[in-house]
């Protein structure tokens, strides 16, 4: 604790911290702006303030937050709500809520646990929200029934609890989404081991029944809790059009299998999605009603006076919710283009506003999307064609003309045709109504001066053609910009498309966005295939001849280690020909071989040859095969050094699982729960764990630094831990984890996750491979580590926190 304030459980929450106590007036527009790392958004943004937003709180509630996420989503509770109080454990994150919010009147901050707050505290609360966030919460099954106890015995009569949990088959995890705190894909999907406990949907029902709660109801929130568009109810499912208001972001997408949103879509096909759902909001309670809402969507990202929560409700209405109080003049803008659009003839949803609230009657009609998604698939030319010209009517009615357009300045000269004085630019199929044969317009929140009318029809197409792909089966997209005069002017429109889109989503301010959505197929592909290969552990990629049979033999170098590998293995294995990049050896001979251009192996069929790389720096070697799609399952490695000792390898691995010598390094400054932790994990892992302690002169030669501790007090420590059987030193003549398995002979060597991406330690996981070894990567537990220990101290030593306030850790 520095200055009495505990120190944060990771990075990301000292930097909210920071950015916390940096903005005095809570604005942090330029800081999303300059650091685009989605996980500061979740915290820092609007965007988490729609988790709440869409669910009818009363004025007069008392609502109880456990865990304040920095106050990520409390600005839309707070605002509808008679008083929050925040019980947050976290000392850190307690802190900097406080500052945060500390100009919000009927809010206040504790720092303590649930279950201590029911000790402590007699109030009771009409509304208990508990989001969990996985990164920081780690919960047994047990966990959550004791939480759930302390809520229930915190409600008052008619009170109800909204908790979000996480789905163990989120649709996140079946993409290869990482767990946080183990850091494996598809961890927890069929079991639960490191993290934090998940429900099924069908396991959630049973545990909040076992509970004794009489009054369930689940909602599902698209993409996730921390980005909530869309919520959906089990009377109202997702339907195939998922994807045209949904837009996914992802911290770490280079870790994807496959695409989370090309999958809703499907999922909603089959009617499963919600079961698919990436976290559940589970409303329960006793003897009260659940909400009437059907279905919610969320428009947090938008600017404020354009942030809504529109809810369908089973009273035959829909709501449209500002989220903050500037809202309130978007709402009358709102209605006022839908009276200007009925005085013109063209049908829209009449619009009432009650309370700061614009109400409307609920439709039992198809969108015009959904009904020509049906025409498309039913191969209907002619009716896709009779919708879209009553939409273009539509258009062309809804405003005076004027001869002034405002995209003059985009293509000059250019005939722009009708122009609109004033456009309403969502008059797109999302946004209106097909019944009996007539549209009806809702939701025409945005509109544009002096805009061409084509405009308005290229932003439909546009979408037809990029919500519903197999319309250009039926209709070849330059077809249908032919029948509205749209070809000439497309660039343009994209252009506009493209500005009109940054206003939209402040995609100004959400700078990070185009990386926070990049699923493409390349990466997902690369994954897969990457995975294939760094996963398959009987690829002994330093074994150059084991498993070659009746392959072909090509041998890659035709210098010193060539030599060294036709020596060895020249009579019993036949070379088909040598390739070198040196164009001055092709053509030559080398030991009755022809030495050739690598080219030549592209006339070779896959899966009947082998490259044997017989170069000493073989990585650039590596990368140019992989550049000509050539991969582990097609090339081995030859390094001498390696192949002299493949006759010593031995099968470690035990009949239980577990290896029989698993071998584990490190300095161990500063003995903390995080070496705990790692050596606990490796121990469940072998039934024989021997712990290598880094000597202080390896230590100041490697790393660059000069231990706390001297190596007699560390080796000591470490020996007197129950996980380890035995401790050695480890100095010059065995830092190299090789040399180390020639001495130690271990089945498994065992790092942090930090290491998992690292070059060199790739190699040398493969090379632990060929000869019968395993290299393993455990998480770090990321609250502690010694450098942030050393660091601490060296700040109270050099007198920079002058407080008294002690140090823990």
């Amino acid at each position: 604790m520095i200055n009495d304030i505990p120190h944060p459980l990771n990075e990301i929450d000292a930097d909210i911290g920071a950015y916390i106590n940096s903005r005095t007036d809570k604005n942090f527009i330029d800081v999303i702006r300059k650091d685009k790392r989605l996980e500061i958004a979740r915290y820092l943004s609007d965007i988490p303030n729609g988790l709440f937003a869409w669910y009818p709180f009363e004025s007069t509630s008392k609502v109880l937050v456990i865990g304040g996420f920095f106050g990520a989503f409390l600005t839309s509770i707070c605002r509808r709500c008679e008083n929050t109080v925040i019980v947050e454990k976290d000392g850190y994150r307690a802190h900097f809520l406080k500052k945060r919010m500390n100009n919000v009147k009927n809010l206040s901050v504790i720092n303590s646990d649930v279950i201590q707050y029911r000790k402590e505290s007699d109030q009771v609360f009409d509304y208990i929200i508990w989001a969990i966030d996985e990164g920081n919460d780690s919960l047994s099954e047990k966990d959550y029934e004791i939480n759930f106890s302390a809520m229930k015995s915190l409600l008052a009569p008619k009170g109800k609890i909204l908790a979000v949990i996480p789905n163990r088959m989120g649709i996140r995890f079946l993409c290869g989404e990482r767990d946080i705190q183990s850091g494996l894909p598809f961890e927890g999907i069929t079991d639960n081991h490191f993290s934090t406990y998940r429900f099924s949907r069908n396991e959630l029902l049973n545990f909040l029944e076992n509970m004794q709660f009489d009054s369930i109801k689940l909602y599902y929130p698209f993409p996730d809790y921390r980005n909530p568009q869309l919520i959906y109810t089990d009377d109202n499912p997702p339907a195939e059009d998922i994807t045209e208001r949904l837009k996914v972001y992802l911290s770490k997408n280079n870790e994807r299998l496959l695409s989370e949103k090309n999958l809703y879509s499907i999922l909603a096909q089959n009617n499963v999605l919600t079961s698919f759902s990436n976290y559940f909001i589970a409303e329960c309670g006793n003897d009260v009603k659940t909400s009437n809402i059907l279905y919610s969507a969320i428009s947090s990202e938008r600017s404020r006076s354009r942030a809504f929560a529109t809810v369908i409700c089973n009273d035959g209405k829909v709501r449209k919710m500002p989220i903050y109080d500037e809202g309130l003049s978007g709402l009358e803008e709102l209605k006022r283009n839908a009276e200007e659009q009925i005085k013109r003839k063209i049908p829209s949803l009449k619009i009432s506003i009650d309370n700061g609230i614009a109400v409307m009657d609920k439709i039992e009609a198809p969108t015009l999307s959904n009904y020509l998604r049906k025409l498309v698939d039913d191969k209907n030319t002619q009716a896709v064609f009779d919708c879209l010209d009553i939409l273009y009517k539509h258009i062309m009615n809804s405003s005076d003309y004027t001869s002034d357009s405002s995209f003059s300045s985009l293509a000059q000269n250019e005939n722009w045709g009708p122009v609109l004085k004033k456009a309403y630019v969502e008059m797109i199929p999302v946004n209106c109504f097909f019944i009996d044969g007539e549209l009806l317009f809702f939701d025409q929140e945005y509109t544009m001066d002096n805009c061409p009318a084509g405009y308005v029809m290229f932003r439909a197409v546009h979408d037809i053609y990029n919500f519903i792909p197999d319309t250009e089966k039926l209709i070849p997209l330059v077809e249908m910009q032919g029948r509205y005069k749209l070809k000439s002017l497309w660039s343009s429109y994209l252009k506009m498309e493209d500005e009109l889109t940054k206003k939209i989503v402040n995609r100004d301010i959400y700078t990070g966005r185009s990386t926070w959505m990049n699923d493409s197929e390349y990466i997902l592909r690369s994954n897969r295939r990457t995975m294939k290969l760094s996963s398959d552990s009987s690829i002994k990629l330093f074994d150059a001849i084991s498993g070659l049979n009746d392959k072909k033999l090509v041998l890659f170098g035709s210098g010193t280690y060539a030599d060294y590998f036709l020596d060895k293995y020249g009579e019993q294995y036949k070379t088909e020909f040598i390739i070198d990049n040196n164009r001055d050896q092709w053509g030559t001979v080398k030991c009755g071989i022809t030495v050739k251009s690598p080219s030549e192996v592209s006339s070779l069929i896959y899966g009947t040859y082998r490259i044997v790389i017989a170069v000493a720096n073989y990585q650039p070697i590596v990368e140019q095969l992989n550049s000509m799609g050539i991969y582990e399952d097609s090339y081995r490695i030859y390094q001498k050094g390696i192949d002299d000792l493949l006759p010593l390898t031995v099968a470690d691995t035990m009949s239980d699982g577990k290896y029989n010598i698993g071998y584990v390094t490190g300095a161990f400054d500063l003995f903390h729960i995080g070496h705990l932790n790692l050596l606990k994990r490796c121990k469940e892992r072998c039934h024989y764990l021997i712990a290598g302690v880094l000597t202080d002169e390896i230590i100041e030669h490697e790393k660059h630094k000069t231990p706390f501790i001297p190596f007699e007090e560390r080796i000591e420590i470490v020996k007197q831990c129950k996980y380890i059987d035995r401790a050695i030193s480890v100095d010059k003549h065995n830092t190299n984890k090789i040399d180390a398995w020639k001495e130690l002979r271990y089945g498994c060597l065992f790092s942090g996750s930090d290491h998992d991406s690292e070059l060199s330690w790739t190699r040398l996981q493969s090379q632990l491979r060929s000869l019968g070894s395993e290299l393993e990567f455990f998480p770090y537990t990321q609250s502690t580590s010694s450098s942030m220990l050393q660091k601490a101290i060296r700040k109270q030593i050099a007198g920079q926190t002058p407080s008294c306030g002690d140090f823990s850790s």
